[in-house]
């Protein structure tokens, strides 16, 4: 896997962000020494990839997948949220990459009944992350079919039972 994201949480965004510590410091496998949560939903997830013994391995931010945003037609850097690599009770190994989003963010908005300034402005921000996130789903697809893992979306309606 290449390039990690070296970025530290924001203590002044509108979600909870820190450092977490795992209980079982040996799964995770990256050489990052910190753990990186940018949201309730990761740390949920960190907690899971921890305290599961089926997750042998996992890691945050591990990678970089190279995209192609038409809206600016540019080349982008996606990192995605998460990697692990669960065994099933049969002993085959399945990898994931994963990545955490509000559900809003992956469905394309709606045209507001009422044109105000504000809804029009919130609606441009919803069509901006809705097409972004679907050129890094295109891109990241790819390079996971093309080596051997499941991409998968974790937002606020998971339950974790994408395995």
């Amino acid at each position: 896997m290449a390039g990690i994201k070296d970025l530290k949480p924001n203590c002044y965004g509108r979600f909870k962000q820190g450092y977490y510590t795992p209980t079982y410091p040996k799964k995770y496998t990256t050489n990052s020494k910190q753990i990186i949560y940018r949201s309730s939903w990761e740390l949920k997830l960190c907690k899971w990839f921890d305290l599961t013994p089926e997750v042998i391995e996992w890691a945050s931010e591990p990678l970089s997948i190279k995209y192609f945003y038409n809206v600016d037609n540019k080349i982008h850097t996606y990192y995605p949220d998460f990697y692990f690599a669960y065994k099933k009770p049969d002993g085959k190994i399945i990898k994931y990459i994963v990545e955490c989003k509000p559900s809003n963010q992956l469905i394309k908005p709606e045209l507001p009944k009422r044109r105000t300034q504000n809804s029009i402005k919130n609606y441009n921000h919803l069509m901006e992350c809705y097409l972004k996130n679907s050129c890094k789903r295109t891109y990241a697809r790819k390079w996971c079919k093309e080596h051997g893992y499941n991409y998968v979306y974790v937002t606020e309606k998971s339950n974790l039972n994408f395995l």
